[in-house]
């Protein structure tokens, strides 16, 4: 093994499962031999470094602080792009600083703070020392505040990809109208005190690269729902988690997003059934008639749950045409579906990986169990 190339260590340890797997795979594997911890130094390798939860979950043991800025600092400097401590009970502003100033000016791109209940938004200040960042996620950071989150847009000219969900503290969205052309993801769903109609009452095509969009809609309107079509023209992928004053016009408003491939609209009771229908056969015409929508089946994940008056007319025209790609589905709490109109949906849609009726009164026999 001493003498085999670089490129053979790199398929072996993806053959073991992923060259990611820090503890399950790349230390073991660099103890052999002089040879395997050489190949376990190629930088392919260290792009992506996952030390979330659930990467170290093999683990009979969480690892120190101070093992995890050595292994950065041995592997990482200048190489890492993207640095995954989601969960990481471990990591602390005390991290964030020294693994900051560790990889500073390196070419960090993706950075995923979400679920780490010691980082404060106080320290999002040294994210400075990365003018590459791209994307960062901060889902349930509890103390990240309207200043931290303007402070961050500021040292991070090139975040274009944001999840803030769940960070409850957060109520200014004028901070992200500073430059609104650069968004390409915004993730603002759990944020129930954020005024998120500043980010609706915009120019039509204001948010024109924006194509990921979650918000908390317990505050939002018909009007301003009926508006994401209009200022989000490119989205494809929308979550509204309490669209109660969702109408049949602002659904219908909808249908407008012609790349539209992900959809969660929870608690929407207003449309009825044929109102359903014809949105999926009016986003489909839309989908259609696109020039830049992408080839094959259009959705991918679907989630009407609390929808109450989705039923078999609405599953009839979801499932008028293939539904190939679509991978998640949450029907749960629409009380009006029966056999026939789940069925039409199973039999358009192959491949399913997740299927969810909680609630659906109108069934008589569970669906068949997805892989």
């Amino acid at each position: 093994m001493e003498v085999w190339p670089d490129s053979i260590h790199s398929n072996v340890l993806k053959y073991l499962g992923s060259s990611q797997r820090i503890q399950g795979y790349i230390w073991p594997y660099c103890a052999i031999c002089r040879g395997c911890e050489s190949g376990v130094s190629q930088k392919a390798l260290w792009r992506v470094i996952d030390l979330s939860e659930g990467a170290l979950s093999e683990l009979a043991r969480e690892l120190a602080a101070d093992e995890i800025l050595s292994l950065l600092q041995r592997r990482g400097r200048g190489v890492v792009e993207t640095l995954i401590l989601r969960g990481n009970s471990v990591v602390d502003d005390y991290l964030v600083l020294s693994f900051s100033t560790l990889l500073s000016g390196g070419p960090l791109r993706c950075l995923d703070l979400s679920n780490c209940p010691r980082v404060t938004g106080e320290v999002l200040q040294s994210l400075v020392a990365f003018p590459t960042l791209e994307e960062l996620s901060l889902e349930c950071l509890a103390g990240l505040e309207d200043a931290h989150l303007a402070e961050l847009c500021r040292v991070c000219p090139r975040l274009a990809r944001l999840d803030a969900r769940y960070c409850e503290q957060l109520a200014d969205a004028s901070v992200l109208l500073r430059r609104p052309e650069s968004w390409a993801a915004l993730q603002l769903d759990g944020c129930f005190r954020l005024e998120v109609t500043q980010l609706l009452v915009q120019p039509p095509g204001t948010w024109r690269r924006l194509e990921e969009l979650s918000l908390d809609g317990e505050e939002l309107g018909s009007q301003e729902l009926a508006r994401v079509a209009e200022v989000c023209p490119e989205l494809r992928c929308l979550t509204v988690s309490f669209a109660r004053e969702l109408d049949p016009a602002a659904l219908a408003a909808l249908a407008g997003l012609a790349k539209l491939e992900a959809l969660t609209l929870r608690k929407a009771t207003l449309p009825n059934d044929s109102d359903w229908a014809s949105f999926f056969m009016e986003q489909r015409s839309a989908w259609a008639a696109s020039p830049t929508a992408a080839t094959g089946s259009q959705w991918r994940v679907l989630n009407v749950s609390e929808c109450e008056l989705f039923a078999d007319g609405a599953a009839a025209a979801l499932s008028a045409a293939p539904l190939s790609g679509l991978r998640e589905l949450d029907l749960s709490w629409c009380w009006h579906l029966s056999d026939s109109g789940l069925s039409s949906i199973l039999l358009a849609a192959p491949g399913l990986r997740r299927v969810k009726v909680a609630g659906v009164k109108g069934l008589t026999a569970p669906p068949p169990p997805t892989p």
